[in-house]
């Protein structure tokens, strides 16, 4: 079958009638970026193309609780971008996305709430602040000191009781600079 023709085929399976299917079918296929290959056989969809032609599948029926195991797997630095920000999406719209994922960067940015499990029993659970935050240290960013202000800050956190850990270079992330050098030809 083709993308269209799988997505109606599950659409109907879910019940939805013929007026409704075809509109519902073609904005799920635009939104996921699949518009362009819709009339291309499954078989020839590339890996990330399948991963994104699963989730219009799962989504078809505009379901209230949408359950992830490793949605992104397969997908490139671009298509995680868009994945994430489809999941939250959907989660602002009220669908309940439960996201399993070994890819704890990604959890860390995409949930709001987050269970930690290992070996089949639940570790930790809370919001990501709440089980990142660590309420003994602040990390404070600052531009434009050199070396010599630098030691001046760290004096007066001496002086204010506090003990400087440590200062390095602020970093961009390897996503930050794919994105800051080929997001801006994609689209």
């Amino acid at each position: 079958l083709t993308g269209r023709e799988a997505l109606e085929m599950m659409a109907r399976l879910y019940g939805l009638g013929r007026r409704e299917r075809a509109p519902r079918v073609a904005a799920l296929l635009e939104r996921l970026g699949l518009r362009g290959a819709e009339d291309r056989k499954l078989g020839h969809y590339s890996r990330g193309m399948l991963r994104r032609w699963g989730l219009a599948q799962a989504m078809v029926h505009e379901p209230r609780l949408l359950v992830l195991d490793e949605p992104t797997d397969g997908l490139d630095p671009l298509g995680r971008i868009q994945f994430k920000g489809l999941i939250r999406e959907l989660a602002a719209a009220g669908t309940t996305v439960v996201l399993s994922s070994h890819l704890l960067a990604e959890v860390e940015h995409i949930c709001d709430r987050i269970t930690v499990m290992h070996r089949g029993k639940v570790l930790a659970e809370g919001t990501v602040d709440a089980l990142l935050v660590n309420r003994g240290e602040t990390q404070i960013h600052v531009r434009g000191l050199d070396d010599r202000g630098l030691a001046a800050l760290n004096e007066q956190v001496r002086a204010l009781g506090g003990e400087v850990l440590g200062a390095t270079p602020h970093r961009a992330t390897l996503e930050d600079v794919f994105v800051r050098l080929v997001g801006a030809d994609d689209g």
